[in-house]
C-alpha cells in the first residue's frame, strides 16, 4: 500500500491515473477508515503489476528496506 489518507479520494485517483499513463501500471485505492470526520483512501497496486513496479523502483531502494518489496 502508498499510504495516501492525507489525499482525497480525487488526489488518490489522479496519482493511480499517473501510475498507468506513465509507467502502465495498475493500481486500485482501497478505503481506509475514518479520522476526523473525513474518509481516508490508499493505493495499491495490482499482483499483475507488482513485478514492474517492484523493477521500475528498486535501483532506488535502500538495501536495509529490500525486504518490503517482497511478493
Amino acid at each position: 500500500f502508498f499510504h495516501t489518507q492525507s489525499f482525497s479520494l480525487k488526489e488518490n485517483l489522479r496519482l493511480i491515473q499517473i501510475l498507468k499513463e506513465k509507467f502502465k501500471i495498475d493500481a486500485r485505492v482501497s478505503s481506509h477508515g475514518w479520522s476526523k470526520g473525513r474518509k481516508l483512501f490508499r493505493i495499491y497496486i495490482t499482483a499483475k503489476s507488482f513485478i514492474k513496479f517492484k523493477t521500475i523502483i528498486s535501483p532506488y531502494i535502500l538495501k536495509s528496506f529490500i525486504y518490503k518489496l517482497r511478493e
